[in-house]
């Protein structure tokens, strides 16, 4: 499963691509130095695979990668966070 990303100025999103339209997504906002994820979402084909926990893993190693704080208005995402970061 490739999780691609797609940077717009102050906001973008990691996706999983699906034959018609994505199958799982995680959508943030850029404000100054603080990266905020703002929703996940995974298709019923993809539960139990992973694909949340991969999607919230690419956003995090790029925020960390660009030097960001991390926040999460996604309560999956700041379990995931909290938990494992």
């Amino acid at each position: 499963m490739e999780v691609k990303h797609a940077p717009e100025t102050n906001e973008g999103r990691f996706y999983v691509e699906g034959p018609q339209e994505d199958l799982g997504y995680l959508t943030y906002s850029l404000q100054d130095d603080t990266f905020t994820v703002e929703h996940t979402f995974v298709d019923d084909e993809l539960k139990g695979t992973g694909a949340a926990r991969k999607l919230v893993d690419e956003a995090v190693r790029f925020a960390r990668e660009n030097r960001y704080e991390i926040e999460a208005n996604c309560e999956y995402a700041a379990h995931v966070i909290k938990k494992y970061y």
